[in-house]
């Protein structure tokens, strides 16, 4: 393949797992490669494909967005994705809905913490993820009043959660 002017490339629902994600990184980490959406749900991608695309988005600074969800990686391994969120410059739309393997005494609390960090997420889809009421109050709302960008939180967020000062910042 010769083509990196590829902007937006849908791949749901291709089974294309571990083993067919590593060459397409590769492809798409061409410094000539221009990729902004990438969507990558219901593909079977499993702890291993989420560590290539931890390695993915760290160095990459034109992707927007990314939908991973509905796939197989397990709350550890989400671990360190959710540790390069906190760095990553330019994801400003991340769905992880109904990856059921993620809690919220796992991955989900240092996505939270980096969350603080993150300067350019405005959307964050967890619907259909275990998240309880104690996560939300002690790890989500503390690092919403830090992101001033993040502005959708879909999914478990309700509003006698978030008060009202983050209320009028973040539409749930």
């Amino acid at each position: 393949m010769k083509n990196t002017q590829i902007k937006f490339l849908n791949l749901s629902q291709n089974m294309i797992r571990d083993a067919g994600l590593r060459p397409l990184v590769n492809y798409l980490s061409q410094p000539s490669c221009t990729l902004i959406e990438l969507s990558l749900m219901g593909n079977k991608i499993n702890n291993e494909g989420i560590h290539i695309l931890a390695e993915f988005i760290k160095p990459n600074n034109t992707l927007k967005m990314l939908d991973i969800s509905k796939n197989a990686y397990g709350d550890n391994a989400f671990n360190n994705f959710a540790q390069e969120m906190g760095q990553h410059a330019t994801l400003t739309f991340l769905d992880i809905s109904k990856s059921k393997e993620l809690n919220d005494e796992g991955s989900l609390i240092t996505l939270a913490k980096q969350l603080a960090h993150n300067t350019y997420l405005q959307t964050l889809d967890l619907s259909g993820v275990r998240v309880r009421k104690p996560y939300l109050k002690l790890y989500m709302e503390p690092s919403l009043r830090k992101n001033i960008t993040l502005k959708y939180v879909v999914g478990k967020l309700t509003p006698d959660i978030i008060d009202e000062q983050l209320n009028i910042n973040i539409q749930i």
